[in-house]
């Protein structure tokens, strides 16, 4: 038990608990995809094949494979037994094997590995190589007689526009894995709201559930592979998410990934939640314009695709909502709210009581102690987003 932002009773299982008894499940376990799979368009009908999880950040995607005992990880040169050497960026299946999107990296003078920065998953200048045709590990690699973690010193370089960015190696994965392998386990996270009888109005219950992605829908399906974590009769689905999101976090640092502030969508200024199609008024909803930019297409009926919603974006206008509802008024407030097409029930609650003393008093404490507890707890959940749903939805997990 423990309590939430605005001291409600919460109570919550482990989900590393939940995640270790899974993996330890020989009826789970054998079912499980911990690598993404690639199926080039055809038979998709499971998370693993999404390709959102093919493209996820460099933290959060698998980090690790295995062929004849020995560990490769990626952004490590790895020798193949064709002799190249090649750095492994996205591990992954194709046609039911394990294969990796390599790159081949520069050699510089004075001797230095370049590879590209922010490669993407489509990249024609990656190469596709089966991972049973790695044949030596980084720390292994000679060149000339000399091992090659001695002559690039133990590092790497990412080649961004205006500079290099340089990778220490090995991955720190492989000191925290210690020798033993991990695995990439996304999770899919659900909350919902249960009652004691059919009206809902009593005995009201928040509650979050989670399903491993990896598994194909007849098994995630079945109710004994949805696991309860945390529920409440008080707190509301973001102050019980916190205890979720710290938990998830904590695993992230050793060993993650989603939820959002939600767009406003439907009768809204903002009807989307994945692009930054918007009108600044009603009446513009019935022009021509809108319904080009509702269909993608230009003036000429070809596509034009609209610009996507960031993350980043996001976090910084509830930020911004934040100082204006607290610190100015109620009606610029609900004005930038449509403007930017996002509401937070969290700081929302300590915009409608800014008068309060005791409030006030709240906010002064939390911005020395912990501001991110003014905000959705999903702001700070470590890892990529993926979906932006009304409700926490999909949340990925390296463990």
């Amino acid at each position: 038990m423990a309590p939430s932002v605005w001291g409600m009773p919460c109570a919550a299982l482990s989900s590393k608990g939940a995640l270790q008894k899974e993996l330890a499940n020989p009826l789970v376990a054998p079912f499980i995809d911990f690598y993404p799979e690639d199926p080039q368009g055809h038979d998709q009908f499971k998370l693993s094949q999404c390709q959102r999880w093919l493209e996820m950040p460099s933290n959060t995607r698998p980090q690790m494979c295995v062929n004849n005992t020995k560990h490769y990880y990626i952004f490590e040169p790895v020798q193949t037994h064709s002799s190249g050497i090649v750095v492994p960026v996205f591990l992954y299946t194709l046609n039911s094997k394990l294969c990796a999107k390599c790159i081949r990296p520069i050699v510089e003078n004075p001797f230095r590995l370049v590879i590209p920065g922010a490669i993407q998953f489509s990249d024609s200048r990656l190469l596709i190589i089966k991972v049973k045709d790695f044949c030596h590990e980084y720390a292994a690699i000679q060149i000339a007689g000399q091992l090659l973690s001695i002559l690039c010193e133990n590092c790497i370089f990412e080649e961004h526009k205006d500079h290099l960015r340089p990778l220490q190696l090995p991955n720190p994965w492989r000191t925290k894995a210690g020798g033993k392998i991990i695995r990439n386990v996304p999770i899919t996270l659900y909350s919902d709201d249960t009652s004691g009888n059919v009206s809902k109005r009593w005995n009201k219950h928040v509650s979050f559930y989670f399903t491993l992605s990896g598994l194909p829908p007849r098994i995630s399906n079945q109710e004994f592979n949805c696991h309860f974590l945390t529920t409440s009769n008080r707190a509301g689905v973001l102050e019980l998410s916190e205890m979720v999101i710290n938990e998830l976090n904590s695993i992230t640092k050793d060993g993650c990934e989603e939820v959002t502030n939600t767009p406003m969508p439907n009768t809204s200024l903002n009807p989307c939640r994945i692009c930054q199609l918007s009108v600044p008024s009603q009446d513009q909803k019935h022009s021509k314009q809108y319904l080009r930019n509702f269909l993608q297409i230009d003036e000429d009926g070809y596509e034009r695709l609209n610009t996507l919603r960031g993350w980043k974006k996001l976090i910084e206008a509830t930020y911004d909502l934040f100082d204006i509802g607290f610190y100015s008024t109620l009606k610029e407030h609900e004005r930038m709210g449509k403007f930017y097409g996002v509401k937070d029930r969290i700081n929302e609650k300590f915009i409608e009581n800014k008068k309060d003393k005791s409030v006030q008093e709240k906010v002064k404490n939390l911005l020395v102690e912990d501001p991110t507890r003014l905000f959705n707890p999903f702001l700070k959940l470590e890892g990529t987003r993926l979906f932006p749903f009304h409700h926490p939805s999909i949340c990925g997990l390296t463990f």
